[in-house]
């Protein structure tokens, strides 16, 4: 059995601000249920986020996982902040908390969100 890292994701996305959603500050989004391997491209419609984002204008776009960053962004990404806007709001990457991608765990990128959002 795998021992469990010394923070897990929960613990680690327990430090986001509790003000997170007034007026949609932030928005979490990910790519589906379901491992990335085993989403069909139906998934994935990176034009109706875009509208939706545009719509609801969040302050911040959080993707949990690179999958759908990457193919809404139309290129690879690292976590943390992006470089370009999706309507006005500002683009980030965090890595997934699924068990299933806990080898990629990292949690400086939840902390580094944690500390843009309590500013």
């Amino acid at each position: 059995m795998e021992s469990a890292p010394a923070r897990s994701p929960w613990c680690a996305m327990s430090i986001l601000p509790d003000v997170l959603c007034p007026g949609l500050s932030l928005v979490f989004c990910g790519s589906g249920a379901g491992a990335d391997r085993d989403l069909p491209p139906s998934a994935d419609d990176p034009a109706d986020l875009r509208r939706k984002v545009e719509h609801f204008a969040p302050g911040m776009l959080a993707f949990v996982g690179k999958r759908a960053a990457a193919i809404t962004l139309a290129r690879p990404v690292d976590y943390g902040p992006q470089p370009e806007t999706i309507g006005s709001a500002a683009v980030f990457v965090l890595p997934s908390p699924s068990g299933a991608a806990r080898r990629y765990w990292d949690e400086a990128p939840w902390f580094r969100l944690a500390a843009i959002l309590a500013t």
